[in-house]
């Protein structure tokens, strides 16, 4: 994958307002596919998606769609937010 460029970390204080109790790590550019990308998040982890290469619905949907099963049985948990200065969609796991 290319260098990508730095990544501005206005989307961690975003996350830190809603979700007080996670420890929320340093975001960094998404490597996999989607699903496999959220798969492999630990808790606080934070994914990037440039919506230069990834559809915004695409990713938003992930979750639910197809990770659907992880949620059910695993009790997972991904927020999602647009990110403007990093011109991408972010993706928290949460649980």
């Amino acid at each position: 994958m290319e260098n990508k460029p730095k990544i501005d970390l206005s989307i961690v204080d975003a996350f830190k307002r809603e979700n007080l109790d996670v420890d929320i790590k340093t975001p960094k550019w998404a490597e996999l596919k989607p699903a496999a990308e959220l798969k492999a998040q630990g808790v606080g982890d934070i994914s990037l998606f440039p919506v230069s290469e990834y559809p915004p619905s695409t990713i938003r949907s992930t979750p639910s769609a197809s990770l659907f099963d992880l949620q059910v049985n695993e009790g997972r948990v991904w927020r999602t937010k647009q990110d403007r200065p990093n011109k991408a969609i972010a993706v928290i796991r949460l649980k």
